[in-house]
């Protein structure tokens, strides 16, 4: 999956301290978009809260779909079906070491399954650690990174790029886990947020965009009557 909308697109229808191992300096920040209104929201996702970027970000991806897309707005995992939510963000006892802890992420439990990119962005770190196993994490370049936890199997390389829904490795039990699961982090300036916010905001995003279109295509003119998304 390369994205999920383009610019062209939209215009036609409208008229805690993580691990870095194996982090690399190699990449180049992507070169700024000609567009000064993209630069400006860029600067201005980059500098606002967690909350207030999620409020934003439909307005964001019809200004520009790239940059909502650098946002991480996908479920990591692309099949929902036999997956389930097994210990949200916040504080909670700890399944394996049995004190109480922050829990900085979610853990989905199901079956062994690909893991993918939530949004645009550089694997700047793959490794080990006791806690988290095999992990990836990216980042995405507008302050937001992402982290990617448990990994039976990593399928990238540091200093690789990314698009949204790119498969980067595969669900297990590697490090501190108690059945196959995934960690999945999403850290603001790194500070984490709770992921479960962020996990359909580009699905939910689709929706509207479909139902404009359908409203579009469905609108018969009259000389009183404006279009119903234009009320």
């Amino acid at each position: 999956m390369g994205g999920l909308l383009t610019g062209k697109a939209i215009a036609q229808s409208s008229s805690s301290t993580y691990p870095m191992a194996g982090s690399v300096n190699t990449w180049q920040p992507p070169v700024d978009e000609p567009d000064s209104t993209a630069d400006r929201w860029r600067r201005h996702i980059q500098a606002v809260s967690s909350d207030e970027a999620v409020r934003l970000f439909d307005t964001l991806f019809w200004l520009s779909p790239e940059l909502a897309q650098s946002i991480p707005c996908l479920p990591p995992l692309g099949d929902w079906s036999g997956n389930r939510i097994s210990s949200g963000f916040g504080w909670r006892s700890h399944p394996t070491l049995r004190t109480i802890r922050h829990h900085d992420g979610i853990d989905i439990a199901g079956p062994h399954q690909y893991v993918r990119a939530a949004a645009n962005g550089v694997v700047v770190a793959i490794g080990k650690s006791a806690s988290l196993g095999q992990y990836i994490r990216v980042n995405h370049l507008n302050s937001y990174t992402t982290l990617y936890g448990h990994l039976a199997m990593t399928l990238v390389r540091a200093g690789q790029r990314v698009h949204i829904g790119e498969t980067l490795g595969i669900t297990g039990r590697t490090g501190r886990a108690t059945g196959v699961h995934l960690h999945y982090s999403v850290l603001k300036q790194d500070v984490p947020v709770d992921p479960a916010r962020y996990l359909t905001l580009a699905i939910e995003f689709v929706n509207t965009y479909q139902r404009h279109l359908n409203r579009i295509t469905n609108y018969q003119p009259t000389n009183t009557a404006l279009p119903v998304w234009q009320k």
